[in-house]
């Protein structure tokens, strides 16, 4: 929270002069965010919700903040609130490619599985090395009986993530709508 300094009021009345001395504290839209995004992080998901929606209500224009609410909401059981924000946020910000990627997300796992393929595509459209893309899409392609281009997509995200740095001797994915839906990959190093 932010506070300013006192400041100082002064009234006249007749001859008397009458100071009124306040102080407030001042949040700004910045820091109410980062407030909406600490609560996100904590799993405070309503908080969250309510933090991010007063910065909407001051910045409408700010995508990040519809995005980071469509996670509280998604993961606060409101699927189709969370897509509301992600279609918002993308309106705002056509090229947001995680605004897309979580949208994928929340269609996947309301099991629309075409509209989180056409997501997916888009996000990789977007940013082509978006690794987790990759593999959701593969998830959202193996639902769909896609299984090719599912070990495709899953081998893909698997080799993103090494050049990344990240060492992936197996890598299973889960698809959000159905948790006993697995995919996985084992990798000969």
């Amino acid at each position: 929270m932010k506070f300013i300094s006192p400041k100082i009021l002064v009234l006249g009345l007749s001859t008397t002069i009458t100071a009124l001395i306040f102080s407030c504290a001042v949040q700004t839209p910045q820091s109410i965010y980062e407030q909406g995004i600490k609560n996100l992080q904590r799993g405070n998901y309503k908080s969250a919700i309510n933090n991010l929606t007063q910065v909407i209500e001051q910045e409408p224009n700010l995508a990040d903040a519809y995005v980071n609410r469509g996670i509280a909401r998604d993961e606060s059981g409101d699927s189709l609130g969370a897509i509301e924000d992600y279609t918002q946020a993308i309106s705002l910000a056509p090229e947001n490619e995680v605004a897309y990627y979580n949208r994928a997300n929340a269609y996947q796992k309301s099991g629309n599985f075409k509209l989180a393929l056409e997501n997916y595509n888009k996000a990789i459209e977007i940013q082509p090395l978006y690794a987790y893309a990759y593999g959701n899409r593969g998830i959202t392609n193996y639902s769909l009986g896609n299984f090719q281009q599912a070990v495709q997509d899953l081998e893909k995200a698997a080799n993103l993530l090494a050049q990344n740095g990240e060492l992936v001797k197996s890598l299973t994915f889960s698809s959000p709508s159905s948790p006993s839906l697995n995919a996985e990959i084992n990798f000969e190093w």
